[in-house]
């Protein structure tokens, strides 16, 4: 089972209608305690941050996986798209 950290509600709330548990947090520039991840290891198989695609949300996506490395977090790299 997967977990997924995102910093939108909106997101939140489409993730909780899939198969996915989701969790956010109130600012991409928030951040996140390692005894949140500490404790979501024990429970789930992959944590994954998903973040805005826009120049903060994919600077602070790399600054939290850098963060949690140690923990295997995954940062998928997304292609971006602008209009």
């Amino acid at each position: 089972m997967s977990y997924l950290l995102q910093e939108e509600k909106k997101t939140y709330y489409h993730f909780l209608l899939t198969i996915f548990n989701a969790i956010c947090f109130n600012s991409e520039t928030a951040s996140i305690p390692e005894s949140i991840i500490e404790s979501l290891q024990l429970r789930f198989r992959h944590i994954v941050l998903l973040y805005d695609t826009d120049d903060t949300g994919l600077r602070e996506a790399r600054h939290q996986a850098k963060l949690l490395e140690q923990y295997n977090v995954i940062n998928p790299n997304i292609a971006t798209s602008r209009y």
